[in-house]
């Protein structure tokens, strides 16, 4: 029984380190892929946490959160100096994400860091005959995050055979004395709208009247985030001096938004080459809100709807089927 005990737990031991996939250094060339978005792969969420030395000049700031505490200390378990709580001082990322067919699959984080500008790097995990549901962490840690800052941009996709499959949407933000950044990675839909719209909302109550929306890695946009913009321009222009700009916007972005007649309510620029001294605005993540129930959501499509409608009253044809079905999933939910 103790030969037992003693080979049960060299084989858990095992398992653990098998379990436990080293974190990735990064790539020396990061090749750009074309997208082939298909649903048999999707990003079901993600997680960044940040461990910083606790220092005067550095994050942490004191919590009273037990769950960051915890987390915190799970960060630096088994770092018993200060070079062993330096190399694991940076940013985890934890995606959680789903293949429903078998295949080759590689998880991908690119990301931009403060001291290096526009320069993008790249991590890699490899998931060979991969199907089912998959939690991988990419951190970038020690020496890389000390020398070369935080992370100002970041994305993660799925390769299958060198084309981009699926990619997690996060929408970025970044403030300047004069404008708002908002940057949409990965798709605009109804998903990802209503924090957009909440954001948008805080920033007019402060004062601010100038947004640039930048869709350079929005590969498509639905019709309920064409109405949160139409709704943030319709709000900016009750200012004398408010105004919107959507920049970077590919073929077929550009083609949605004129059909809908969007054009003439903000500007609306295609993609252009970038500027390599352009210096990147700092952005960070928009936190996910609370979950709307069914009632809010169809409450919020109806509105980013009606907002369309507004901009261009021959919209009404369009989405007349639409607001009628939501009102009845209204109606349905509020019972």
């Amino acid at each position: 029984m103790r030969c037992l005990g003693i080979g049960a737990l060299l084989a858990v031991t095992v398992v653990a380190i098998i379990a436990k996939a080293d974190n990735p250094l990064p790539l020396e060339n990061v090749n750009v892929f074309p997208e082939a978005i298909s649903d048999d792969f999707e990003f079901r969420k993600f997680k960044i946490f940040c461990n910083a030395l606790p220092t005067a000049a550095a994050a942490p700031m004191p919590t009273k959160s037990l769950m960051i505490d915890f987390e915190r200390k799970r960060r630096l378990w088994g770092a018993i100096d200060d070079k062993g709580r330096k190399a694991k001082t940076g940013q985890y990322f934890t995606f959680f994400w789903r293949a429903k067919r078998r295949a080759n699959l590689t998880l991908r984080l690119e990301y931009r860091q403060t001291n290096l500008k526009n320069y993008v790097q790249a991590r890699e995990l490899n998931y060979p005959n991969a199907k089912g549901s998959y939690t991988s962490e990419i951190a970038v840690l020690g020496e890389d995050y000390e020398t070369d800052g935080p992370i100002t941009s970041w994305r993660a996709i799925l390769i299958e055979d060198r084309k981009i499959v699926n990619s997690p949407a996060s929408i970025l933000v970044g403030v300047t004395s004069r404008v708002v950044h908002v940057k949409v990675e990965g798709r605009g839909s109804f998903q990802n709208s209503p924090i957009l719209k909440e954001f948008a909302r805080e920033m007019l109550e402060r004062g601010h009247r100038s947004f640039i929306v930048d869709l350079d890695n929005c590969p498509v946009i639905d019709s309920t985030f064409m109405g949160t913009l139409a709704g943030l321009a319709l709000r900016l222009r009750e200012y004398s001096e408010g105004s919107l700009l959507v920049r970077n916007v590919n073929d077929r972005n550009s083609d949605l938004l004129r059909n809908l007649g969007l054009n003439n309510l903000f500007a609306i620029e295609s993609k252009a080459a970038k500027a390599s001294g352009e210096t990147p605005v700092k952005a960070a993540p928009l936190k996910p809100g609370e979950p709307l129930d069914r009632s809010d959501h169809a409450a919020y499509m109806i509105e980013a709807h009606e907002a369309l409608v507004d901009a261009a009253p021959e919209n009404l044809a369009r989405f007349k089927d639409v607001l009628e079905y939501l009102k009845q999933d209204l109606r349905a939910g509020s019972k």
